[in-house]
């Protein structure tokens, strides 16, 4: 047998082994994902985070059949596994530290280069942040880091389209000795010439999420760019191969709907040729928002399933070559499901209004930096979970997934929605075994 990943160690010293016989009425878990691939069978647990692959001669052995239970691959029949799930999410806070590390996402400004039709942020008003805010911004974030490491997301609008901020938070920062480094979530057009190099050298960018609507004609037209420009596609393009040769991580988000489905096939093959770099440039495909924002389109239930057939069939092109950028199968931070309900991360407006989910620019603040004080009540009701369906049980994902009640997008959920996650899961689970294995990094036990 090798381990690929040997399963989270905070969950698996909670749970403990489980006790029992796999030969008394036990099945596979709802949270296993197995499937056969090099003469044998790989298992993932999203549980315990555990990845191990066995020979299929060794299948029925007694011996591995005994692991695959006492390390919940497989459970008993009396087992109520989501109830499980429910006591471990109320034992973790108890047992997790504190990280440490602390996320800012600043929103440089709200306006934008582009005029895509689809934004979620049509018709708020486009304020850009002035160098006295950013002067704030900086001083509280020095003076609360602690000597822990700073992760500051650069967000929008298009933050790039008031680069000059982010230079001055990172030069105050870097004056007063904090550690930091930079992810920026941009349409990268701007990302070129002097504000690639400020990137790279002063900002720390480690890695930036690019979008990507299609192939040119069809992605030159939702982006409508306010530049005199024969082929912004083109130009994005060069502009990621360039941030590419400077050791930035490419994360190209591909937003897909109903009319552009098929065109984003064509572009996944294109880039796949166009930007070999496997291990920092990534692409994966969304669906766009239904709830999210000013502009709220639910999709019927058949749209939504043809669509995500789509996806899933994207998604596992993509996944194919290597280069599916999704799930995390080991995660460290086991108790908040993003920035909303970390106690380790504020969300920071162009004019100094501190909130907690980056979709919220003009409400549900809980202080501003200036008096760096936030209303604890607010910050709780990020925290309160949202309801879970009685589908979610049998989700492969369940373990991992966190729904907010607060969240337009992670407050509803539905059975494609369902079906999507874990196809997804199952394409990483197996190319990053396939990474692993071509690596040697597998342990054989």
């Amino acid at each position: 047998m090798n381990t690929y990943y040997p399963g989270n160690p905070l969950i698996l010293k909670i749970l403990g082994t489980q006790k029992g016989n796999p030969d008394d009425c036990s099945h596979l878990s709802a949270y296993t994902v197995s499937q056969s691939v090099d003469g044998g069978k790989l298992f993932y647990n999203s549980l315990t985070q555990e990845m191990i692959w066995e020979a299929d001669s060794l299948l029925q052995t007694d011996s591995f059949r005994g692991y695959l239970y006492q390390h919940r691959f497989l459970v008993p029949d009396s087992l109520e596994e989501s109830r499980l799930v429910s006591q471990l999410r109320e034992l973790l806070p108890v047992f997790q530290r504190p990280s440490g590390s602390q996320c800012y996402t600043i929103m440089t400004t709200l306006d934008c280069n582009a005029r895509c039709y689809y934004c979620y942020e049509l018709g708020r008003a486009r304020v850009r942040m002035t160098e006295d805010t950013a002067r704030q911004i900086a001083a509280y974030i020095a003076d609360h880091a602690g000597g822990n490491k700073i992760v500051l997301r650069w967000f929008g609008g298009e933050p790039l389209y008031n680069s000059s901020v982010i230079s001055v938070i990172c030069s105050v920062l870097s004056e007063r000795g904090i550690p930091y480094e930079s992810v920026l979530i941009s349409n990268g057009y701007l990302l070129r010439g002097e504000i690639l190099s400020a990137a790279a050298d002063l900002w720390h960018l480690k890695q930036a999420q690019i979008t990507f609507d299609g192939t040119a004609p069809v992605y030159n037209r939702i982006k409508n760019y306010i530049h005199a420009d024969p082929n912004p596609f083109q130009t994005v393009l060069n502009n990621v191969k360039a941030a590419l040769s400077k050791n930035i991580r490419i994360s190209v988000r591909l937003n897909v709907s109903e009319e552009n489905l098929a065109d984003q096939f064509e572009l996944t093959k294109f880039l796949l040729k166009e930007l070999p770099e496997e291990r920092n440039c990534l692409i994966y495909p969304r669906m766009l928002f239904e709830y999210a924002g000013n502009k709220i389109s639910v999709r019927s239930k058949e749209a939504r399933r043809k669509l995500t057939s789509g996806l899933i069939e994207l998604m596992t092109l993509i996944a194919g070559h290597g280069r599916l950028d999704g799930i995390p199968l080991q995660k460290s931070d086991l108790t908040s499901s993003c920035i909303a309900d970390s106690d380790s991360a504020l969300v920071i407006t162009p004019d100094g209004n501190v909130g907690k989910c980056e979709h919220y620019s003009e409400s549900e603040f809980i202080g501003t930096i200036a008096d760096g004080v936030w209303d604890e009540q607010a910050v709780a009701a990020w925290k309160a979970p949202a309801p879970y369906y009685d589908f979610c049980s049998s989700c492969t994902y369940y373990p991992m997934c966190r729904r907010l009640r607060k969240c337009p997008e992670r407050f509803t959920c539905n059975e494609e929605q369902m079906a999507l996650t874990n196809a997804e899961l199952k394409l990483i689970v197996l190319q990053e075994y396939k990474k692993l294995r071509s690596r040697g990094t597998g342990t054989a036990d």
